[in-house]
């Protein structure tokens, strides 16, 4: 019941913020073609876990995708917020200083593009995608028990997630699916946070407790967190088949020392004690 509540009235972050989502967007499609030079914009997007709002996606396909899939365990978005935010997209985009104050890859977006992106036509087509859930531009999938059979392995080109790799139990799974769904070349950018999420006076305090005590501390929320580190994650995907194109750790010093923690995380790197947030870039191969 308190979860149902709370499903109702809590928000996820700033997905409901349409400049947060596109900050979001262009972080992950100016790292990949930072590294893989794209040309034009990746045809199929699926993101895991958007939250309050489809935002992110919205943006993408603003701004020349064709698909976009989302899927969440816990549905949080709905038809009038992602209507919401993809009108107040459509206004930074369409402003004056949108080249110079968001920098959107050149090869991806130009002036001339967005005139066909934007037209009447295909932003009527995208909204009554978003009204029907047809999966023509816009698919949402939200259930506990997710069903990923819907989507057909070998199809998508780009995975990305926010702040969501570190919430999911069953993370390997996870993994595992994400390298059937994407295409060969196929590519997964995730942004992890390795922070507690205000379960502890401590941005890493998560860490200090049992798995006994953790499960106290948690409760029964929706989601909460899987306790990975760093490593774990990139030893994961690695061992799933994916080649990792690039790292890039967050380091805070200002959490509790090793020494602190549960004799079960004893044994964890200063390096992992100490990184908050890791973007992973990988391929599949």
């Amino acid at each position: 019941m308190l979860n149902n509540i709370r499903k109702k009235r809590d928000h996820t972050g700033g997905t409901e913020s349409a400049e947060y989502c596109l900050r979001v967007f262009f972080n992950h499609i100016r790292s990949i073609t930072q590294i893989l030079g794209l040309k034009e914009m990746p045809l199929n997007l699926l993101e895991f876990g958007p939250g309050d709002s489809l935002g992110v996606g919205l943006a993408y396909l603003l701004l020349g995708g064709k698909r976009y899939i989302a899927i969440d365990s816990v549905e949080y978005s709905t038809p009038e917020i992602n209507k919401k935010i993809l009108n107040e997209l459509l206004v930074i985009i369409n402003s004056y200083t949108f080249f110079n104050k968001y920098q959107p890859p050149l090869s991806l977006v130009s002036k001339q593009s967005l005139k066909n992106h934007l037209s009447p036509d295909r932003i009527s087509r995208i909204l009554n995608s978003i009204d029907n859930n047809d999966g023509d531009f816009f698919l949402y999938i939200s259930s506990p028990e997710l069903n990923y059979n819907i989507i057909p392995n070998d199809t998508i080109d780009v995975i990305i997630s926010q702040a969501v790799m570190e919430h999911i139990d069953n993370i390997e799974v996870i993994y595992k699916l994400s390298y059937a769904k994407l295409k060969n070349n196929g590519i997964m950018s995730h942004q992890i946070d390795h922070r507690c999420h205000t379960l502890s006076d401590w941005w890493n305090g998560h860490w200090q407790y049992s798995d006994r005590l953790w499960k106290l501390a948690a409760g029964r929320r929706p989601f909460t967190l899987n306790r990975l580190t760093s490593s774990e994650h990139i030893s994961l995907i690695r061992a799933t088949g994916f080649q990792i194109l690039k790292i890039d750790r967050h380091i805070d010093k200002t959490g509790l020392p090793v020494l602190k923690f549960n004799h079960q995380f004893m044994n964890m790197s200063i390096a992992d004690a100490q990184t908050d947030g890791t973007y992973i870039l990988a391929r599949k191969l």
